[in-house]
């Protein structure tokens, strides 16, 4: 903008902002550092370049879809205070975050962390989902218009003003900015959810390796490489981004806009959903592999019995009775000692670990739901043909012992010569073929022979233990003593919803005891919520069990439940930074005592619709989930 245009943009602005400086330039406008002469409080003001601000149906479109970003209000969003227009100028005033943009960060670094690309995608994707669910697009999703926050490095969504609604209908002029503009807005199709999920990935790309994708000094150039080139390969610009980050970014670039998920929500879900592979804590897998790491003492123990059965046998002169009941006695004390011994002794140990290494009792919950998820999915192990002959081995060995006891338990109307040459004969055939069973099961923990099942009587039993207050008694026992400011290192298998309520009773903790006192809710109110949230995940994955299509009433249903997650996820957001800036004595209880009713509002609500158990079972019954029409 020349000095001139300035000088009339001052003018116009004239007692109610006070322009200080430039902070950057984009495809649509220039965006500066102002002061609102009023509240005397900083703000930044994005002007639209005057060529576009000359047409006047652009310009009407700007001020329109610039009140309707307006009415959004997220932790990840730049509220837009006010909109206004005078001659050649139109503008919008917007918050000041005080940090960088993403495109400053990437120039300064180059290719970010994977782990903070990860972040900030997922941060600005619950603004997207946000948006997206009060039918507002954001058509220019770019690394100039994401904000990182200097003090909490949370990532912010800034400039709605070119913001489209949903129902807009006409594809309308073409604008954003070329190097994120998605095909299908270049076809000249209407803006979309997709459309905008394109230049979130577009973001993620750039984040991750430094540089755009698609770039060239012509825009022309660049919209003709955005339908005709093939996307660079990932994980060659980028080697160290792990495959399910990886995936995740690119199926938001797929050219075919149906190919991309077809809401904010569902991309979310698909960038949660191989959290369930993440690779877990070492303390968490070893916990995990304690049945494994016992496998060794129940094939000892399974030799011990077959020690014992031969032994008993061997003493039992020739009452094969005594023998037996002997063996069973002996040997099967061991079996039920020994090895459970071992494997509470290396469970508890286990436990005391991961204790040690910061993680709660919710982690162990976590983790092992998605082991069982994982073997699921899996489905059944095969054995390998060594382990199926050693166990086919010892079958036959037994069904021999078998024959033969029941050859001498028959044979009692036979001549007493005769009886004593099959005992003679049959008890070594008894007494090794009953020893040979033993240790061909006992070979079967380590070497398994039969197919093992995803989910058997164990699984379950340890699954249901872990959700019962036994396990909170038992896990506190165990923790004894040991310190309660720990903080675990690896914490990617956490969903959101439990990140969030741990910083928030962290930092409420961390508050001074005056502040405190009147708030000793806020812990309660954020773990009501991450529990509301996670009933909600559980009935959504009842919702998608068996694929296909969905009858209305469960569409709505899942509808409904989505956006209940998505307020209950801002609401504990919302609680998590306002208890930051309070320990910087930034913000006000009054403040909190507002985001604590409407934190309390949503969960009622969250209550409310599961309190509808009834149309939830009822749409969740075989059957019930019927195909769509058509």
């Amino acid at each position: 903008m020349s000095d001139h245009a300035l000088a009339e943009l001052q003018d116009a602005l004239a007692g109610t902002l006070s322009i200080e400086r430039e902070l950057g330039r984009g495809g649509m406008g220039t965006v500066y550092l102002a002061r609102d002469v009023a509240l005397d409080r900083p703000c930044a003001l994005k002007v639209l370049h005057q060529d576009q601000a000359r047409d006047p149906a652009q310009r009407e479109r700007f001020v329109r879809e610039a009140r309707t970003g307006a009415r959004l209000s997220h932790p990840h969003i730049v509220p837009i205070y006010d909109v206004g227009e005078s001659g050649d100028h139109v503008w919008f005033v917007m918050g000041l975050v005080d940090g960088e943009s993403l495109r400053d960060r990437v120039a300064r670094q180059g290719g970010l962390p994977a782990d903070d690309v990860e972040r900030l995608l997922r941060e600005i994707g619950w603004a997207l989902a946000n948006a997206h669910a009060r039918g507002i697009l954001h058509r220019d999703v770019t690394l100039d218009n994401i904000l990182i926050d200097r003090r909490s490095g949370r990532a912010m969504l800034a400039d709605f003003g070119i913001a489209a609604t949903l129902d807009g209908g006409d594809a309308g002029p073409l604008i954003g900015t070329a190097a994120y503009l998605a095909p299908d807005l270049i076809r000249g199709d209407p803006p979309s959810p997709q459309s905008d999920l394109y230049a979130l990935g577009i973001v993620g790309w750039a984040s991750l390796t430094g540089f755009l994708p698609f770039a060239d000094e012509d825009p022309a150039a660049v919209l003709l490489r955005h339908l005709h080139d093939d996307l660079p390969s990932l994980e060659r610009a980028a080697a160290a981004t792990p495959s399910r980050l990886r995936r995740a970014i690119e199926v938001l670039l797929e050219r075919d806009p149906s190919a991309r998920p077809t809401t904010a929500e569902a991309w979310l879900e698909l960038l949660e959903e191989p959290a369930r592979s993440v690779q877990l804590a070492e303390p968490l897998s070893a916990w995990l592999q304690t049945r494994a790491a016992a496998a060794p003492y129940y094939a000892l123990a399974m030799t011990l019995l077959a020690m014992a059965t031969g032994f008993s046998l061997q003493i039992a002169a020739g009452s094969l009775v005594f023998g037996l009941i002997g063996a069973t006695l002996i040997g099967g004390a061991v079996v039920l000692t020994l090895p459970l011994v071992v494997q509470a002794g290396i469970a508890l140990s286990a436990i005391r670990r991961v204790a040690r290494s910061g993680f709660g009792l919710e982690d162990l919950r976590i983790a092992l739901d998605r082991h069982l998820a994982a073997r699921r999915r899996a489905g059944p192990v095969r054995p390998s043909a060594v382990g199926r002959a050693i166990r086919h081995g010892g079958t036959v060995a037994g069904l021999a012992a078998a024959l033969v006891l029941a050859l001498a338990e028959g044979g009692g109307g036979l001549p007493w010569s005769i009886r004593f040459m099959l005992w003679d004969v049959g008890f070594p055939v008894l007494r090794w073929g009953l020893m040979l069973f033993w240790i061909s099961r006992g070979i079967g923990f380590l070497v398994p022979g039969h197919a093992l099942p995803p989910s058997d009587r164990r699984s379950r039993l340890r699954e249901r233990f872990w959700r019962s207050r036994a396990a909170g008694w038992l896990f506190r026992a165990i923790r004894f003593g040991l310190p309660r400011t720990v903080v675990a290192e690896q914490t990617l298998h956490r969903p959101t919803e439990l990140m969030l309520d741990l910083q928030i009773e962290e930092l409420w903790h961390a508050l001074p005891e005056e502040t405190r006192r009147g708030f000793d809710d806020v812990p309660v109110v954020a773990r009501g919520l991450r529990h509301r949230i996670r009933e909600v995940r559980a009935l959504l994955e009842r919702l998608d069990e068996g694929g296909g299509d969905r009858g209305a009433g469960a569409l709505a249903m899942r509808e409904r439940l989505e956006h209940r997650r998505t307020e209950a996820t801002s609401a504990l957001e919302r609680l998590r930074l306002l208890l930051t800036r309070l320990g910087g004595v930034a913000a006000s209880p009054g403040e909190l005592t507002r985001d604590l009713r409407e934190a309390r509002a949503v969960e009622g609500a969250i209550l409310m619709d599961l309190g509808a158990h009834h149309d939830i079972h009822r749409l969740l019954r075989p059957g019930r989930l019927t195909p769509s029409p058509g």
